[in-house]
């Protein structure tokens, strides 16, 4: 259990955006074939009561469900016609003290739901003419710090919707989390030191990006001259009257939040995020709070008397921007399009989904209903979010969907369909389209598993459960792009292979494992598995796969100037992953040895809080210095097929030895292999 909790408590904070992307996702439930209709005014406005939904949500959160589900408390609150309908918290918000979850004062991390209240904020200087949607953000930048073209910008519309082409990158860097809470990390800093670079023209795709939503709020600090903690304060949550919400997690803010917990059980204790002003992720709130912010936007941007948008902005932040294709809407502004569109009954749904260590949210609008609602747990469950959302439609949404029918396209037409894909987000996730008859595809994804799929319309299939997958064609017609669980979209791509490492190798999956997460740049046609791996090289491998922006700054060693792993070495230096030797130098060109490869991780592990894992019998000892480095790689499981335990319980780390190309790779891989999932 302790192995675990280190993998899935400490290793998610490093790889948060892998183990929360997976998260989201859940296990999805049955329904039928996937439904579009276009809203008509005519239809019949649902109205709720109390009582209906006290008693569908007392029937939904019972303690048995709760502790099915790993998470000890919820907030839920539902919103109609600029009231309150209902709002109640269950379960307890400290599990150790038994603190029952208070609707109205107890505040749960509610993740990337955060990204609407900054598009709010954003709009709001949008709508004063202080920022313009078609600008590039480079003039309401210090300087012009987003390298893009003066034809093509990166504009606050792409921002605002996730279409920016930037180049992705982990969610949270090594040594984000901090436990001090008075602490203070100023965004703009922050902001610099993280720019992406433009990989794709902007506007072409949509591929979830924490940094657009980042970069909107240090916008509004640069714009308003104020903090972004304290414009809106100022300007969304004091009008409002939203008392106990915030973005800046201080000693104060946490005396009245939920505690975090993470699978099995493992308690965080309060933390908070750099930047500490966390335009992307950090919005704290109560149920209540929440009620008062979608009754704002379902009510044309005022609630009580209070006007914090003008009617026209927030219907147009409730239309949608960005589709794949016509009938299959993916953004507005800042919200998204449905979750779950297999469970929309027909109707048009704007939401936002949110997780963050410890914390699961949501939030959907029906605007055509003047209908919100919003949930948070705390623990990391997406499926709750699901199951709430789907019991909740087919309870009281009429179903105005219209079925669609199946299409018997010929297979040799629907062969422009295959090949492998790579979601833009988490490089590792791999889809493989293959046809499967007529009006048939099928996949093999390194995520769900085998799946199949039926044609319902040129570029749109739909698997057993209801869920569809949709293409974007190129220029050329050829499918491109599709969306189908994933936040974002895959892109078609080649699979490059090494000539010296085949398929069934058994080091292949774990240099394939690397190689889909583009650690590798500088090898060819060959890995060269069973040479010495340099001391650059894995530092920078390491780097590479951790997605840290690297570092500007001059390098600290006088034998690494100029070298090719310049940067990255510098990057793992500042981090303080590796010291360097006596007189200045790193020996970038030296083989490695296996415990300088632990010590590596474990540098970086503490960054995170990790403790000190028991010690290990071996039948060939560590050097002092690496002792606990190794044994936390035994503990954790951080190693390939070459590390064994003999019949006396002694295990065979061979710590001086020099470590290979293919071990590096087993080592590396295993920080960050995800476990397939049934599609069932």
């Amino acid at each position: 259990m302790k192995k675990e909790i280190l993998k899935k408590g400490t290793m998610a904070v490093l790889i948060t955006s892998i183990a929360l992307t997976a998260a989201a996702h859940g296990v999805p439930a049955n329904s039928a074939l996937a439904a579009e209709t276009e809203f008509t005014e005519q239809q019949q406005t649902v109205l709720l009561n109390e009582a209906d939904v006290r008693s569908f949500a007392e029937s939904f959160f019972t303690d048995e469900k709760l502790k099915a589900w790993d998470v000890p408390g919820a907030i839920v609150s539902v919103v109609q016609n600029n009231r309150i309908v209902y709002q109640q918290g269950f379960g307890v918000a400290d599990t150790s003290l038994q603190t029952p979850v208070q609707p109205d004062q107890t505040t749960f991390r509610t993740g990337s739901v955060s990204k609407v209240v900054t598009a709010t904020a954003l709009m709001q200087l949008v709508e004063q003419g202080k920022v313009s949607l078609d600008a590039g953000v480079n003039e309401y930048l210090p300087e012009p710090w987003i390298a893009y073209s003066e034809d093509q910008p990166v504009t606050i519309r792409h921002l605002l919707t996730h279409t920016t082409g930037f180049d992705g990158g982990l969610d949270i860097r090594p040594g984000d989390i901090y436990y001090t809470l008075e602490d203070y990390y100023d965004l703009g800093s922050y902001v610099k030191e993280s720019i992406p670079a433009v990989v794709r023209t902007p506007g072409e795709v949509f591929k979830y990006d924490n940094f657009a939503s980042m970069l909107q709020g240090f916008i509004v600090e640069q714009v308003s001259k104020q903090s972004f903690e304290d414009y809106v304060q100022e300007h969304i949550f004091g009008p409002l009257n939203m008392k106990y919400s915030g973005f800046r997690v201080t000693s104060e803010a946490a005396a009245s939040m939920a505690t975090a917990y993470m699978a099995g059980g493992q308690e965080l204790p309060q933390y908070s995020i750099k930047p500490s002003d966390h335009p992307q992720g950090g919005w704290y709130t109560t149920a209540e709070d929440a009620a008062i912010f979608m009754m704002v936007h379902l009510n044309k941007g005022s609630y009580e008397g209070v006007q914090i948008l003008k009617p026209e902005t927030a219907e147009l932040m409730q239309q949608y921007q960005v589709y794949i294709q016509p009938e299959s809407p993916v953004m507005a502004f800042g919200f998204e399009a449905s979750m779950f569109p297999q469970y929309d009954r027909g109707q048009r749904v704007i939401s936002k989904g949110g997780d963050t260590l410890g914390f699961s949210s949501a939030m959907w609008l029906l605007p055509e209903h003047q209908i919100g609602f919003f949930i948070s747990v705390n623990g990391n469950n997406g499926l709750v979010r699901e199951e709430f959302y789907r019991d909740f439609m087919s309870s009281f949404i009429p179903d105005i969907s219209v079925k669609k029918e199946a299409l018997e396209t010929p297979e040799a037409e629907l062969k422009i369909f295959e090949g492998n894909y790579m979601d833009l987000r988490l490089e590792s996730w791999k889809s493989k389209i293959s046809v499967a008859g007529a009006g048939k595809l099928a996949m093999e994804d390194s995520l769900y598993g085998n799946i199949e799929f039926i044609q319902t319309g040129p570029m749109t299939f739909v698997d057993s459960n209801g869920r569809e997958l949709v293409f974007k064609a190129n220029d050329s017609g050829e499918p491109q792009y599709f969306k189908y669980l994933n936040v974002g979209y895959s892109m078609r791509v080649d699979e490059k292979t090494y000539s010296d490492v085949p398929q069934d190798a058994e080091y292949a999956p774990f240099i394939y494992t690397l190689r889909d997460f583009n650690v590798f740049k500088e090898e060819a046609d060959v890995f060269r598995p069973d040479e010495a791996i340099t001391r650059g090289e894995y530092l920078s491998y390491f780097v590479r796969l951790l997605k840290l922006p690297l570092s500007p700054n001059p390098s600290s060693f006088e034998d690494t100037k100029g070298h090719v792993f310049e940067h990255e070495i510098q990057t793992g230096a500042e981090l303080g992953l590796v010291n360097g030797r006596s007189g200045g130098s790193y020996a970038p060109d030296q083989a490695l040895t296996r415990e300088e490869a632990a010590l590596m991780i474990y540098r970086l592990l503490k960054l995170q809080g990790a403790g000190v894992a028991p010690g290990a019998t071996y039948n060939e000892a560590p050097s002092e210095w690496a002792a606990d480095a190794v044994n936390m790689m035994l503990y954790a499981g951080f190693f390939g097929p070459e590390v064994t335990v003999n019949d006396n319980g002694q295990w065979n780390y061979r710590p001086h030895d020099i470590m290979l190309r293919k071990e590096a790779a087993a080592l590396l891989a295993t920080l960050v292999q995800i476990p397939q999932q049934s599609s069932n």
